[in-house]
């Protein structure tokens, strides 16, 4: 009998609730109608104190019905699109930050200050970063080889190419020019000393330093490109989509090995592809080599869920994967310098005891 009690008072109670939020809404409803009809721009205020986004200034000139239209569809294009934009203006904090830009290069502002990056594929709730144990114990005490080893040396065959490597974005350079046609101070300078190193060891290669502009389509361009080399000679025993990072402190992207300073190495791969294991497995073994042999010069693997242009165009090889050398606060030497250690590790690969 309790219950039945119990259940009722519950129910009359839901009821009294219901009806109070429809009373109160009707009140809201009448009052908002009389603002409208006495103010245009009242209902302006007050969809914008619901969605924050469209207080910024570029909605000032919309009328009461381009706010509901063009309003709304910026801020969904945004929230997909901007990610950047989308976070300032709901988070009044980060209004702030204005130099803040989404895109996949260094900028700079009038006074010479480095615009913050947020790279399109970098930033990434669903990456995985494994640092080698060198980056937080240091490589005091360990073993470096030599970069050339003469024990590699074969027999040069240039109609073979054994090797390719591209650059999905040429553009990218070391030192004061974060962006750079010229090849010198580019990632096209530091492909171009890879290609010389390995000519070294009797492996031919094809070096492409087709230079695009535009970072937007740069994957596409870059996968029509490896697409053409691999019609033309079939698959190749290493692909490599060589780039540079951004990684603002120098110290932590700089090694010193054999006396010389170098820029820093970071493989980068994504699970988004059909040959993802095989990719994984590539790089693993090359990053194990670096660290036996190089201690310190790999920092270690950058592993997507999603990369661009499915898996950073991964999917159209086993042997394909993407590596960063060194970062714009990098000189174009320390970079050039990497090439001759990355050159020894696909050596040791190709030409090594198997």
């Amino acid at each position: 009998m309790n219950n039945q009690k119990s259940g009722v008072f519950h129910y009359i109670t839901v009821v009294l609730l219901y009806a109070v939020v429809i009373i109160f809404g009707i009140f809201i409803f009448k009052g908002y109608e009389s603002i409208v009809s006495k103010n245009n721009d009242s209902d302006k205020i007050i969809v914008r104190s619901v969605i924050p986004y469209l207080n910024s200034s570029s909605f000032d000139n919309e009328n009461s019905n381009n706010i509901y239209s063009n309003g709304i569809l910026s801020y969904l294009n945004d929230m997909f699109f901007n990610p950047v934009n989308i976070v300032k203006n709901q988070i009044p904090l980060f209004k702030e930050y204005n130099n803040v830009k989404y895109n996949n290069h260094i900028n700079f502002d009038e006074n010479g200050r480095e615009i913050t990056k947020i790279n399109s594929y970098n930033v990434d709730s669903n990456s995985i970063i494994k640092l080698n144990p060198e980056e937080k114990k240091g490589t005091e005490g360990l073993s470096v080889s030599k970069a050339f080893n003469k024990d590699l040396v074969k027999q040069l065959n240039e109609g073979k190419p054994e090797v390719l490597i591209y650059h999905s974005h040429t553009m990218e350079a070391y030192g004061a020019a974060s962006d750079s046609a010229d090849t010198s101070q580019s990632v096209i300078g530091v492909g171009g000393v890879l290609q010389d190193e390995l000519k070294k060891y009797g492996i031919a290669s094809i070096h492409d330093t087709t230079i695009s502009r535009s970072y937007d389509e740069s994957y596409n361009r870059s996968r029509n490109t490896v697409s053409e080399y691999l019609k033309k000679y079939g698959d190749f025993k290493i692909i490599i989509d060589l780039h540079r990072d951004s990684v603002p402190n120098k110290s932590a992207i700089t090694a010193t090995l054999n006396g010389e300073s170098m820029a820093k190495i970071m493989f980068v791969t994504a699970n988004n592809n059909p040959h993802a294991k095989d990719n994984h497995a590539l790089i693993d073994e090359m990053n194990n080599m670096a660290r036996k042999l190089f201690p310190g010069l790999s920092r270690g693997i950058t592993c997507y869920r999603n990369g661009k242009n499915k898996s950073f165009n991964q999917d159209l090889s086993k042997n394909a994967f993407l590596i960063e050398v060194g970062s714009h606060v990098n000189t174009p030497k320390e970079a050039q310098t990497t090439a001759k250690y990355i050159a020894r590790l696909i050596a040791e690969k190709i030409n090594g005891k198997k």
